[in-house]
């Protein structure tokens, strides 16, 4: 099967093709292609599936650039800072809390945040109250 002038395979060696496989190649980039992968082996469709992806994300990674060099470049015409217009960050851990309750029987403490501890549970079970364990 040849498949033209317009066929080429990304960074692969011609050797590796032609001749048994009656590839055609252009080294040319961003012209379509077809490949016949019914007649590569298991070797030959890995490394097409690497290099692939190898080149999805380098398309990544150059849109990105381009986007942030418009960003930046927009930035600097106004006059202004990212931070300036999109303030300060947010989300993310908070960091840690003080703590908000204290176990009666020891010296465990909790904040009140996330799950409940059980010795908090139990307490609770036990008749006592929230604003008991709360640390004057």
């Amino acid at each position: 099967m040849n498949l033209g002038e317009n066929a080429a395979v990304i960074g692969a060696d011609p050797a590796d093709f032609s001749g048994r496989h009656g590839f055609a190649f252009n080294q040319i980039i961003g012209v379509n292609m077809a490949i016949d992968v019914t007649t590569l082996n298991k070797k030959q469709l890995r490394d097409l599936i690497r290099k692939a992806n190898g080149r999805m994300k380098n398309i990544d990674k150059e849109r990105i650039a381009k986007v942030k060099a418009k960003i930046d470049a927009l930035l600097k015409a106004e006059g202004v800072t990212f931070g300036q217009v999109y303030g300060k960050r947010r989300g993310g851990k908070t960091g840690k809390v003080a703590p908000k309750y204290r176990n009666p029987a020891g010296s465990e403490t909790w904040s009140g945040r996330g799950k409940r501890p059980r010795w908090f549970l139990a307490a609770l079970k036990s008749g006592k109250k929230e604003k008991d364990l709360l640390i004057k």
